[in-house]
């Protein structure tokens, strides 16, 4: 689950730094499939072109890449994808979560007469991290959540026991 301090950070990234957005993609944990869990596009700007070959090799190897122009670089080149969308510069960083759930950041910029830095790719990188550790810590608090409704829930039951028109509530 996303909320407010993970949509304004991922929106900060995608106003701030030259890409053409910022999305958050996941895998899916019954297929294993690349899916999206919420995009930035800058007001004025345009939808990046997305690859997901970049993103699986992300999330594969659990490092931060620069693509500086895919179209150009020999570990993306020879995709279809790249070349049919005519992605150019990309960040992609890994998020830190729990559970061996796995989430990446992605910096799109479809400018060619745009690259992408070193330093970009270290702050998309710590605001990765960062945005992985604010998930693990929702997820934490749901969890505990949960386990403390449940607790109620089987706290009620006993103490309704079994007298007629009593129910537990939710």
């Amino acid at each position: 689950p996303e909320d407010g301090r993970v949509k304004k950070a991922r929106a900060f990234i995608g106003e701030t730094l030259r890409g053409d957005g910022a999305y958050l993609f996941g895998r899916d944990p019954q297929k294993g499939g690349i899916i999206t869990l919420g995009s930035h596009v800058p007001k004025g700007g345009r939808s990046g072109q997305l690859s997901r070959t970049i993103i699986r090799k992300v999330l594969t190897d659990k490092r931060a890449l620069l693509v500086t122009d895919a179209m150009r670089d020999d570990r993306f080149s020879s995709n279809e994808s790249v070349m049919r969308h005519n992605i150019h510069a990309v960040i992609c960083a890994p998020l830190a979560l729990y559970e061996g759930n796995e989430a990446a950041l992605y910096l799109a910029g479809d400018d060619p007469a745009i690259s992408l830095t070193e330093q970009e790719l270290e702050l998309v990188a710590a605001m990765a991290d960062q945005m992985g550790l604010a998930l693990a810590h929702i997820a934490s608090k749901l969890r505990r959540r949960e386990y403390m409704l449940s607790a109620v829930r089987m706290l009620l039951r006993v103490a309704d026991g079994n007298q007629p028109g009593i129910m537990a509530r939710n």
